[in-house]
């Protein structure tokens, strides 16, 4: 099941497209008389719809005249057509059905509904190997063999009516679907459903070269998808008002988008270079645009309103032609297939080929006056010789998927038993002869010699002479001969070629020439670019061979360092290869180093990284080099903190050089601590070395916290200054210069009693010891805190 995992897309891959078509001598337009083992349509011819007569006729578009003419539906059935190479799918959006008609026979199929009940809802989107069924009224999407129509595993559900815009397959079979209420873009991929959420329901859908693009009209964008993994590559703005209705096509073969506005603007965009840039003014004042096609360097853009189709040349920016393809008011479609522009009114029998240079070609696609006349299958349509009419059932459920017919055959009937089968295809014609066209290359570069030979099938009839028609104003003769086009575009080659009884027969091949690839080198400043043939400034271009290997170098000149590719290339690399697949654009950019630069500081240096400040306080580095700074304080010092590029309060600071930088490094002194004692018989210690008497003062770092430590046996009285208390220690912050006092009291070898005042102001005990020498405001403190501290020990010892 697509939405849940991968299923596998049943089917054989449709029969080979070759290159020429074969026109049998006299027989031109007479439909039914190409032989059935023999392929009818090789390329350049469309399959064209004609509702009033459910017909769909085979318009040959080398030669303009009709090849097939098949019928499909009741006359009045609403019909569309899906072509993949040389098979056409009808789409009856009366009947809600489809049938495929076989570009070799000519046969239709039964019809099937692989959507029952879609009727005009119904879209149908061939790839090589699946068939795409969508109802855009419902939101449901399915595949079916492309063979026998069955359908292949189970419908996927979208949340909403799908506009027809909204959907498109590209080149690798991956069918694009905008889900308009959820916003998601939807692809289905090898049977696997895939999505991404674009955030727009009010888009359009088309496929450049290849790659989808997502027209935004609500946002005025444009986004390029990768077809690989559906990531958004390019996004353009547009040049859209508010109230702008638009028609939008990609090239088939290059990165551009046309968007076609109402109001008379055809914006042409370059997918790959600078956007949409080129605008080229079309139609009138009541022009009524349709979808645009491309083909050969040419938008062919059709005008309801004038029955006109306004032909743009891409290169020149300008209108060529506006030709007048049917009445005004006429919604005719314009299809585009192998190069050639077909026109076709689905209500009429007109239709007809539009030339590069808008030359016209009318053909009529039946005979109004007797439609039946010319059908390769009289009373095919309308539900006769076994096929289904406007009210087929839909497929049966429950019933196994029929094995697909090898490429190149028609489906085996659905009913082998039933009387009432097509008759066999006739036989060729007697003395019919064919000629193709090989070519030495299929995609020539301008100026390249190109072989062409026209040839008949190996064991028949060969031609004898050729004249060929080389889409240039130029001719040739023989059936072998060489040509090489001055131009870049596409051309269609015509031979006429001549056999022995003089019978005559044209075939065709439509070659795409294309320029060589030029690599340009926007010119640098403070550098060179060199490799491939440049050297730029000075030889900033060159062309070059298609998929050539190239390898640029960035040299910096003086000073200066190389800082980075830009276009196509990327990186810091000095060196870039390029693989010359189309053109490509470079550039390169140099610039002065980056530099650091170190603010002098005092009491203190920076170093690291060649810095040595004071001193040396600026060096210049590569881009995107770290360069780790230390910060040392002078002696008696501490270091405080960075500024500019660097913060904090480490020691070491790391800085990447992505651009110039500045720091700068803070130093103070650091603060001291300063310890006091009162006495002899005790003393005080700390970290840093403190131990006073003694070392009584020492330097710290801001914000140290330090723990001071008093000893003595027990006549420790109490802290003073910074500190206070009676504990044995005292913990304080350094975040200034600091003064502690500790108070120690006197020693006693004898009671209380014996104290007694010396002549000199000092205390001295009984015996005759001589005290340290205090002040007598001291003095008298320690006495009477020392009594206090006997009385309080013989009072303790009473108890």
């Amino acid at each position: 099941m697509w939405s849940t995992g991968r299923s596998q897309v049943g089917g054989l891959a449709v029969g080979i497209v070759t290159l020429g078509v074969v026109v049998a001598a006299g027989v031109v337009g007479a439909r039914g008389a190409y032989p059935a083992d023999r392929p009818r349509l090789l390329s350049g011819a469309a399959w064209l719809a004609s509702t009033q007569v459910g017909q769909l006729t085979l318009l040959d578009g080398s030669s303009a005249e009709v090849a097939a003419q098949v019928g499909i539906a009741p006359p009045g059935n609403q019909l569309d057509v899906a072509q993949q190479g040389s098979v056409a799918y009808a789409v009856d959006r009366t009947a809600g059905s489809i049938r495929r008609v076989d570009g070799t026979t000519f046969e239709p199929t039964p019809a099937a509904a692989p959507l029952p009940d879609a009727r005009d809802g119904l879209r149908a989107f061939a790839g090589t190997d699946v068939l795409y069924v969508l109802d855009t009224r419902r939101g449901v999407l399915t595949a079916a063999d492309p063979y026998t129509l069955v359908t292949q595993g189970r419908p996927v559900s979208l949340t909403a009516r799908v506009s027809p815009q909204a959907a498109t397959l590209d080149g690798a079979g991956r069918l694009w679907v905008l889900d308009p209420d959820s916003g998601d873009l939807v692809w289905l991929r090898d049977g696997q459903r895939h999505s991404r959420h674009v955030g727009t329901g009010s888009a359009q859908l088309t496929v450049a070269d290849g790659a989808p693009v997502l027209v935004d009209t609500a946002h005025r964008t444009a986004t390029s998808f990768d077809p690989a993994s559906g990531a958004p590559r390019r996004t353009f703005p547009l040049d859209l008002r508010a109230d702008d209705k638009i028609q939008a096509i990609g090239a088939a073969h290059d990165q551009r988008l046309y968007v076609v506005a109402a109001r008379g603007v055809l914006t042409i965009c370059d997918l790959t270079g600078p956007g949409c840039g080129l605008t080229v003014p079309i139609g009138t004042r009541t022009s009524d645009f349709g979808a645009p096609v491309e083909a050969g360097g040419r938008v062919f853009v059709p005008d309801y309103a004038t029955g006109q189709v306004w032909v743009v040349d891409v290169a020149a920016g300008k209108v060529l032609a506006r030709p007048r393809v049917l009445n005004p008011a006429t919604r005719f479609q314009l299809l585009t297939r192998d190069g050639i522009v077909f026109f076709n009114d689905p209500d009429s029998e007109n239709a007809g080929v539009i030339r590069l240079d808008g030359g016209v070609k009318l053909v009529p696609k039946y005979d109004p006056g007797n439609p039946g006349r010319g059908l390769n299958n009289p009373g095919g349509g309308g539900g006769e010789n076994g096929t289904a009419g406007a009210d087929a059932p839909p497929d049966q459920p429950g019933q196994p998927d029929q094995p697909a017919p090898p490429p190149g055959t028609a489906p085996a009937p659905s009913n082998p038993g039933t009387p009432n089968q097509p008759p066999p295809p006739p036989p060729p014609p007697p003395g019919a002869v064919s000629v193709s066209i090989s070519v030495s290359t299929g995609t020539p570069l301008v100026g390249d010699v190109v072989n062409l030979a026209a040839a008949g099938p190996p064991g028949k009839p060969q031609p004898v002479d050729a004249e060929w028609d080389f889409a240039d104003g130029s001719h040739g003769s023989g059936t072998n001969v060489n040509h090489a086009w001055t131009a870049a575009r596409t051309y269609q080659v015509i031979v006429t070629a001549v056999f022995a009884d003089r019978q005559t027969v044209k075939a065709f091949v439509t070659l795409r020439v294309i320029n060589r690839p030029q690599l340009t080198v926007q010119p640098p400043s403070n550098g060179t670019v060199s490799g491939g043939g440049i050297s730029c400034p000075g030889t900033c271009s060159a062309t070059l061979n298609p998929n050539q290997s190239v390898t640029l170098n960035a040299t910096p000149t003086g000073s200066f360092i190389f800082l980075g590719w830009g276009g196509a290339c990327g990186g810091t690399g000095t060196t870039c290869t390029l693989t010359m697949n189309g053109d490509k654009t470079v550039s390169a950019s140099f610039g002065a180093p980056p530099r650091l630069t170190v603010t002098p500081p005092s009491n203190g240096k920076v170093s690291g990284g060649g810095i040595s400040c004071p001193g040396t306080c600026t060096a210049t580095f590569k881009p995107g080099l770290s360069v780790t700074l230390t910060a040392t304080p002078n002696n008696g010092f501490s270091f405080l903190g960075w500024g500019g590029s660097c913060s904090g309060t480490r020691t070491t600071c790391t800085v990447t050089m992505n651009g110039d930088k500045n720091v700068s490094a803070s130093f103070g002194a650091r603060p001291r601590l300063t310890v006091q004692v009162d006495a002899s018989d005790g003393s005080v210690t700390g970290p840093g070395g403190i131990n006073c008497p003694g070392t009584c003062t020492v330097t710290y770092n801001p914000g140290a916290q330090i723990t001071l430590t008093e000893h003595t046996t027990d006549t420790f009285l109490g802290w003073g200054g910074a500190c206070s208390g009676t504990a044995r220690t005292c913990t304080l912050t350094m975040n200034g210069d600091k003064t502690v006092t500790a108070d120690f009291g006197i020693a006693d070898p004898c009671p209380p009693v014996c104290f007694r005042r010396g002549a000199a102001g000092a205390s001295q005990p009984a015996g005759g010891a001589t005290l340290p020498q205090m002040s007598g405001a001291l003095q008298a403190a320690a006495i009477a805190r020392r009594q206090a501290v006997v009385r309080g020990r013989r009072a303790s010892s009473r108890r």
